[in-house]
C-alpha cells in the first residue's frame, strides 16, 4: 500500500501524482490513497516543543556533540539558522501530518492482516532526478515508478520485523555501518519524504510520539531512534529500530517549483544551508531619489538589489574601488586606485560609505547606514584538538621534502629578519580584497584602516614590486634548486610583455610581501601553476589550515567549487569547531591547522589546500618555486605553464630537457604520488 501526503489546496501537486504515479502503480495492482495533510493555519495552536529552540549558549557544544559523533560536516550558521528558532506552524502541520498517516497505515494494516508494511510519501517525490514536461509525466515517471515499487517490496519481503520503519529515500547525515545487507540499519538521517512503516513500527511511533509536543518530523523520528545528536530533545529508553536501503530509491523534487511553492520558505527550513537563493528581491522602484545612476549600477554588479546594498559594507567598497573616474586601472595587473582614509572616515560606522561619499558622489539623499557594526571575535585557538596541529620540525632535507608528498612542514625560528607595518615607510603599497579589486595605499593608513574595520575580508597588502632586499629571504635549502627562478632567468623575452598568467608569475609575481591587520588573511586556494612555496612571518602571529583532499574534485569543507570561497575569517567563523574535533571527519580530505610566529616558515608543497587567517597584525614574505628535483611538480607545473602559455610552456619543456641531460646519472627524482 502506498499513502501519499497531500493538502486539499494543492490540486497542482495532486494532478502531478495522480498522472506521474498513482495512476501506473494502480496499473500494477497496487493500492494507493492519498492523506489529507494538516495546514499551518490549522496547527498554529497547537503546542511546540520549547527545547527545540536552542539558547545561543549551547550552540558550541551542539557544534562539538554533532562533528564527535561523525555527523556529516555542517557550518556553524547552518546549525544555527536551523535550531536557534521556535518551531514553525509549517513545521508543526507537516508532523501532524506524518501522525495521520501513521494512524491510517495501522488501520489499513488492522483490516489486512496480510498488510505487513506501507509506504509512505510527500506529494513532491519522484523516483528520479530528471526534468521532464508535463505531458510526458506519466510516460516518464510511470515506468520508474512501478520499477521503483517492486524493488521496494521486495527489500521490504527479506527483511521481515527487523525494523520499524526503513527509510527510501533520505538525507544520510551520520555514521552508520556498511553492510552488504538489503535493508540495514541507518544512522542519523534526515528528511521523510519516502519511508516505509511496518506494522509493529506504525504502533511504536504513534506510541511514543503522543505526548511529545510538536517538533519538525525530521528531527523527531531521528531522536525516538536515539541517532540524534540533540539528546536534549527527547529521551527514550528502547529506540526505534530505522533501516535503510543500500541505495535511495526516491527523491525529493524541489527543483519541481510548481506554482504555489514557497522555495524560499523551504530553503529556510533545512539544516543544510541553502547553496542559493532562487528568488530575488523586488527592484527597487525609485533608486534616482537616493543614488547617482553609476552607483545603482555599481552597485548591482556586487550582486545585491540598491537598496539591499546599502547595509553592506563589502558593496560600499566595491563602490570605492569600481568607481568610473580618471584614478580607474587600466588592465588588471595594475595596482588599483590610490586610496587615503581621513580621521572622519575612520570614526564612520562603515569607513567604506564614508569615504564614497566624501570621493564618489553619492547622493546626499541617501541614508546613513544606522547600524554599528561589532568586531568579530578571532578563533580560540586554544581549543582546537592537537592531534590535527601541525608539530614544529627540522628544515628537511631536498629528497624528505619530496617524500611527504602533500605535507606541510612548520620550520621554527627559520630566520631573525623581524619587520612590522610601521618598517614599510610611506609608498603606496598595492593591496587587495577577495574578488582581486585592487587598490594602494600606504602601510600607515592600512593600519588605521586594519584598526577600526568590520569588513569581513579586509585588505591585505599583497605587493611583488620593489620588496627591500632586506625583507626577502633565501629559500630553505630543500627549496634552492627553484625551476622558476632558473626559467626566469633564461626566458625574460618571452614573458616581458605578455599578459598571461604563467608570464606573470615568471616575471614579478613569485617573491610577495603579504601585510594585514588582525582578521585579514587569504582565503582557500591552491597555489597555482602546481608551485611550492614558502612563507616566512616577519611579525605578528598567523594561524594556518589546511586540506588534503582525498581525491580529485574534493574541496574543502564550505567550498562549492574550486574558484569560490569565502573570505578567511568567515570561513572560521563558519567551520573552526571542526578543528576542536578530535575525532574522525566527514569531510572529504583531511585537516590540520597550525599557529605562525614571527621568525617561522611554512612550507607549502604542491596541490595543498591552504588559508591564513592574522591573529595579530602580520608581516610575511612569500615565494613561489617549482622544485627541480621533484619530477612529479616540474611535470606538473610545465602542463599547468603550457594550458595557459603554450610559447612559454614549450620553453619551459626544452629547459626541462636540458637540465636532465645536464645532470649525472641517479641525481634526479622518479614521481612521488601525493598524500593524502
Amino acid at each position: 500500500m502506498l499513502l501519499i501526503i497531500n493538502l486539499d489546496a494543492r490540486t497542482d501537486r495532486r494532478a502531478f501524482m495522480d498522472r506521474s504515479c498513482v495512476a501506473p502503480l494502480r496499473a500494477i495492482k497496487t493500492e494507493v490513497a492519498y492523506v489529507q495533510a494538516v495546514t499551518a493555519t490549522d496547527a498554529a495552536s497547537d503546542k511546540a516543543l520549547p527545547a527545540f529552540a536552542l539558547d545561543e549558549s549551547k550552540l558550541e557544544a551542539l557544534l562539538d556533540a554533532w562533528h564527535s559523533s561523525g555527523c556529516e560536516a555542517v557550518s556553524k550558521s547552518g546549525l544555527e539558522r536551523y535550531y536557534l528558532r521556535p518551531v514553525s506552524n509549517e513545521e508543526k502541520a507537516c508532523t501532524r501530518s506524518h501522525r495521520l498517516a501513521w494512524q491510517k497505515a495501522r488501520e489499513a494494516m488492522h483490516h489486512n492482516s496480510d498488510l505487513k508494511w506501507v509506504l509512505i510519501i510527500e506529494d513532491d517525490c519522484v523516483p528520479c532526478l530528471h526534468p521532464a514536461a508535463e505531458s510526458q509525466w506519466a510516460a516518464f515517471y510511470g515506468p520508474a515508478w512501478q520499477v521503483a515499487w517492486r524493488h521496494v517490496a521486495k527489500a521490504m519481503e527479506s527483511c521481515g520485523e527487523d525494523f520499524d520503519f526503513v527509510y527510501v529515500g533520505r538525507h544520510r547525515l551520520g555514521p552508520e555501518d556498511e553492510s552488504d545487507a538489503v535493508v540495514r540499519p541507518a544512522g542519523f538521517s534526515s528528511c521523510l519524504h519516502a519511508y516505509c512503516v511496518t506494522r509493529q513500527g506504525c504502533d511504536r511511533l504513534l506510541e511514543k510520539s503522543a505526548s511529545i509536543p510538536l517538533m519538525p518530523a525530521d528531527d523527531l523520528v531521528p531522536a525516538l531512534c536515539g541517532t540524534h545528536p540533540r539528546k536534549d530533545l527527547l529521551s527514550t529508553k528502547e529506540p526505534l529500530r530505522a533501516g535503510c536501503l543500500q541505495r535511495d530509491v526516491l527523491f525529493q523534487l524541489q527543483s519541481m517549483a510548481l506554482p504555489g511553492d514557497d522555495v524560499y520558505a523551504i530553503s529556510q527550513s533545512s539544516i543544510e544551508p541553502p547553496e542559493m537563493r532562487s528568488m530575488r528581491q523586488e527592484l527597487w522602484r525609485h533608486p534616482s531619489l537616493w543614488l547617482e545612476r553609476k552607483d545603482i549600477l555599481t552597485l548591482r554588479t556586487c550582486g545585491k538589489e540598491p537598496l539591499q546594498s546599502l547595509n553592506d559594507a563589502s558593496a560600499w567598497r566595491r563602490v570605492v574601488l569600481m568607481a568610473d573616474d580618471d584614478e580607474r586601472p587600466h588592465n588588471v595587473f595594475d595596482g588599483g586606485r590610490s586610496v587615503s582614509f581621513s580621521e572622519n572616515d575612520l570614526g564612520a560606522v562603515n569607513v567604506w560609505e564614508a569615504l564614497c561619499r566624501r570621493n564618489h558622489g553619492a547622493s546626499s539623499l541617501l541614508p546613513w547606514n544606522p547600524r554599528p557594526r561589532q568586531r568579530k571575535p578571532l578563533p580560540d585557538t586554544d581549543r582546537f584538538t592537537m592531534e590535527r596541529c601541525l608539530k614544529p620540525a627540522n628544515p628537511p632535507s631536498p629528497s624528505e621534502l619530496i617524500a611527504h608528498g602533500g605535507s606541510p612542514f612548520l620550520l621554527s625560528n627559520f630566520s631573525e629578519v623581524r619587520a612590522s607595518l610601521t618598517d614599510l615607510g610611506s609608498r603606496r603599497w598595492r593591496c587587495s580584497t577577495q574578488g582581486e579589486l585592487n587598490c594602494r595605499c600606504t602601510a600607515s593608513d592600512l593600519q588605521k584602516y586594519s584598526a577600526v574595520t568590520t569588513d569581513d575580508d579586509p585588505l591585505v597588502l599583497f605587493d611583488h614590486e620593489n620588496i627591500p632586499e632586506n625583507l626577502v629571504i633565501e629559500p630553505p635549502s630543500s627549496m634552492k634548486d627553484d625551476l622558476l627562478e632558473d626559467f626566469a632567468s633564461k626566458t625574460e623575452e618571452l614573458w616581458r610583455d605578455a599578459e598571461s598568467g604563467a608570464a606573470q608569475l615568471l616575471g614579478r609575481e613569485r617573491k610577495w610581501l603579504v601585510a594585514g591587520g588582525r582578521g585579514a588573511g587569504s582565503q582557500w586556494h591552491r597555489d597555482p601553476f602546481w608551485t611550492s612555496a614558502y612563507h616566512c612571518l616577519l611579525s605578528g602571529r598567523k594561524l594556518w589550515c589546511f586540506f588534503a583532499p582525498a581525491g580529485a574534485g574534493c574541496l574543502p569543507p564550505g567550498l562549492v567549487d574550486e574558484h569560490t570561497a569565502p573570505a578567511a575569517d568567515g570561513w572560521f567563523r563558519e567551520w573552526e569547531h571542526l578543528l576542536r574535533c578530535s575525532a574522525e571527519l566527514a569531510v572529504d580530505g583531511a585537516l590540520a591547522w597550525c599557529v605562525q610566529a614571527p621568525g617561522d616558515c611554512v612550507l607549502i608543497p604542491p596541490g595543498l589546500w591552504h588559508c591564513t587567517l592574522n591573529l595579530e597584525e602580520s608581516v610575511a614574505f612569500t615565494r613561489n618555486v617549482v622544485n627541480g628535483r621533484d619530477a612529479k611538480a616540474v611535470r606538473a607545473s610545465g602542463l599547468e605553464i603550457t594550458r595557459d602559455d603554450p610559447a612559454l610552456g614549450e620553453a619551459y619543456a626544452r629547459l626541462v630537457r636540458a637540465r636532465r641531460s645536464d645532470s649525472p646519472p641517479g641525481n634526479g627524482h622518479g614521481p612521488v604520488p601525493m598524500e593524502e
